[in-house]
């Protein structure tokens, strides 16, 4: 039986999958951000991990723009290798010590004033 349900869903389900990729492109961002990192998504802030200078970079999601580090900190944790603190850095740029061994697996948070503390994971 043909219902005006059964004929006009798989019309709007299709109307919706080709509409997909264009919504995903104009959300999504970059591959890459300014100074060449990886770009993580975590809440209302945008992480770029620059892991050849040892640095994560915070911009603002919503904005874009850079969210001024001198007040943050943190720590990244690695799995199997402990703790590292973070410390401000150019602008809007923390820095931790020792580079992360490829293949690891690691967590960082990072505590901004006005703001909720700020998680994500690394896989260098």
């Amino acid at each position: 039986m043909n219902t005006p349900f059964n004929t006009l869903f798989p019309k709007l389900f299709l109307v919706a999958l080709a509409g997909l990729p264009a919504a995903v492109l104009a959300h999504g961002d970059a591959a890459t951000g300014a100074h060449g990192g990886t770009l993580i998504e975590s809440g209302e802030v945008v992480l770029e991990w620059i892991g050849a200078r040892n640095t994560i970079c915070l911009s603002d999601h919503g904005s874009g723009a850079p969210i001024p580090s001198a007040q943050a900190g943190g720590r990244i944790i690695v799995a199997g290798a402990g703790a590292q603190e973070l410390t401000p850095a150019d602008g809007n740029c923390l820095r931790y010590p020792t580079a992360l061994a490829a293949g690891s697996k690691a967590v960082v948070s990072i505590r901004l004033p006005g703001r909720p503390p700020v998680q994500a994971r690394l896989a260098p």
